[in-house]
């Protein structure tokens, strides 16, 4: 009697026992090494007169099992996705082009992805002695924002860079038509507009063109806001 009472004691206290939690970990993001942020690659393989092959490098971090990279052509938007399990890569790309570059940790048993930063790279070509500017990254307003269009009116704010360090100015378009957009201002030497008319309950769209010492230009992306 007294067995069949020690045996079920055990047996209570091993089914009241709670189940071990499987606890999920994101992956951590990736750390960009290869090619340097905001500089020209020198490093590339040719491949042919207008392509060279551009290694791809980053730190792994914990708990990823595989990573994509995504290379976005800043000139036409085209976009090259590549996935691997290692912590570098080669892609072939057009010479003399401004690229932006980013890599996604992917975590297959929690089915979670972590983006790492996004750099900016210049695809060099032999023998060219004057870069293309990065497009400017446009900051404010910010896409799809809504804005107040009462007062004096709103005000502008992009960054812009190159490798030649010698962007002259830049010029503001803005519409309410995409693909038709009206130059507001040339022969911008900062970063920023101020007071800017614009209409109440209207939708914008906007971009900025960059232009060097050369004569070298590139467009942004067209972002677009909402005025009140």
């Amino acid at each position: 009697m007294r067995k069949l009472i020690i045996y079920s004691v055990v047996l209570l206290v091993l089914g009241c026992k709670k189940p071990t939690e499987h606890i999920v970990k994101a992956p951590e993001k990736a750390l960009l090494i290869l090619p340097a942020k905001d500089e020209a690659c020198l490093n590339a393989v040719d491949v042919s007169p207008k392509e060279s092959k551009v290694l791809f490098e980053w730190k792994k971090g914990a708990n990823a099992d595989s990573y994509e990279i995504q290379v976005t052509n800043l000139l036409d938007g085209a976009v090259v996705n590549k996935r691997t399990t290692g912590d570098r890569i080669e892609l072939p790309l057009p010479k003399g082009t401004p690229f932006k570059w980013k890599v996604t940790a992917i975590s297959t048993s929690a089915d979670l992805r972590v983006e790492s930063d996004t750099w900016r790279f210049y695809n060099a070509s032999p023998g060219l002695v004057s870069h293309v500017p990065f497009p400017a990254e446009l900051l404010s307003p910010k896409f799809g924002e809504t804005v107040n269009a009462q007062g004096e009116g709103i005000d502008f704010a992009w960054t812009g860079s190159d490798i030649d360090n010698d962007i002259t100015y830049y010029a503001l378009y803005l519409g309410t038509d995409r693909n038709q957009l009206t130059l507001v201002s040339k022969d911008i030497k900062l970063e920023k507009l101020t007071s800017v008319a614009v209409k109440a309950n209207t939708k914008y769209f906007w971009s900025v063109t960059t232009i060097d010492q050369r004569g070298n230009l590139s467009e942004s992306e067209v972002s677009q806001f909402v005025t009140k």
